[in-house]
């Protein structure tokens, strides 16, 4: 079951979102039925699109947030509030290179928590599961991202098989448009310190291509 209530506002390419959400999922442990939530209370969002770094070829854009969490499930649960401040900015070089588009980039991000787990779970007696133990002290993640995106010029075909030409007056066109990203993330060594609650929370070191 999951209930959500927000309230979005564009303007100058810049989004902010309120938001208030719960997400229940029923467990079955024997021999009760029993409830996992995860309740954002509430989450406020920032996001902005490209904009000229003025005076340089370059763009910046970042996104943040702020929220108050809350998790329980059988064996566990987080203090009523746990508070996170996520920030994201970024810079960018799109470049047009002989038909092929490149786009490097650059960014950093810091994730506060006010709460964390220990780095390992333990075994719960009454579920027969391994579940987070639950810590009070703050968390401070950081990291450094890199990556780089081509395009290549796209390639494309028109057919004109003579059924369609003479019935519906069309053509078939196919196209190909090759793409590669490269992405490197590093610095977050406490990923099994952290809470889980959205995909927020699991940003991780990555070295990858595709």
């Amino acid at each position: 079951v999951n209930s959500n209530i927000y309230a979005t506002h564009n303007s100058g390419g810049v989004s902010e979102t309120a938001s208030f959400n719960r997400y229940v999922n029923y467990a079955q442990v024997s021999p009760f039925v029993q409830d996992v939530v995860i309740a954002h209370l509430p989450t406020i969002d920032l996001a902005s699109l490209d904009r000229r770094l003025i005076g340089t070829p370059l763009l910046w854009d970042a996104d943040g947030s702020a929220a108050g969490l809350n998790r329980h499930e059988p064996g566990f649960e987080t203090a009523h509030e746990v508070g996170r401040v996520d920030a994201h900015p970024g810079l960018s070089l799109p470049l047009h290179l002989g038909g092929f588009d490149v786009r490097p980039e650059v960014a950093v991000r810091e994730t506060y928590y006010t709460k964390s787990q220990a780095p390992t779970a333990v075994l719960d007696p009454d579920t027969g599961t391994y579940v987070p133990v639950y810590r009070s002290a703050s968390l401070d993640r950081k990291d450094l991202e890199a990556g780089v995106e081509l395009r290549a010029p796209v390639m494309e075909r028109d057919f004109t098989p003579g059924w369609l030409t003479h019935h519906f007056d069309r053509a078939l066109r196919h196209t190909i448009e090759p793409e590669a990203h490269y992405q490197f993330v590093s610095g977050i060594d406490n990923f099994r310190n952290i809470l889980r609650f959205d995909p927020t929370d699991l940003a991780s070191d990555t070295n990858e291509i595709e």
